[in-house]
């Protein structure tokens, strides 16, 4: 099964000044630019908190692949 048959959404957790989750938004910028159909979402753990602790994440950053059930 490839890649875009099961993954719907990639979201990233990290703080807005964190050097290693502006590296890993790059990535997956680039990821996105291969499969243009997989949403791609930052979210700054620092702003966001009401989505930041639905998902309880505890390490930055944190990258999290959603298919359609999530």
């Amino acid at each position: 099964m490839e890649m875009e048959n099961w993954v719907q959404k990639i979201m990233l957790f990290t703080l807005s000044a964190c050097p290693l989750g502006r590296s890993m938004g790059t990535v997956l910028s680039e990821i996105h630019n291969i499969y243009p159909q997989i949403a791609l979402e930052t979210v700054y753990v620092e702003i966001d908190t009401d989505i930041t602790n639905v998902h309880r994440i505890k390490k930055n950053p944190t990258v999290l692949f959603l298919d359609t059930q999530s």
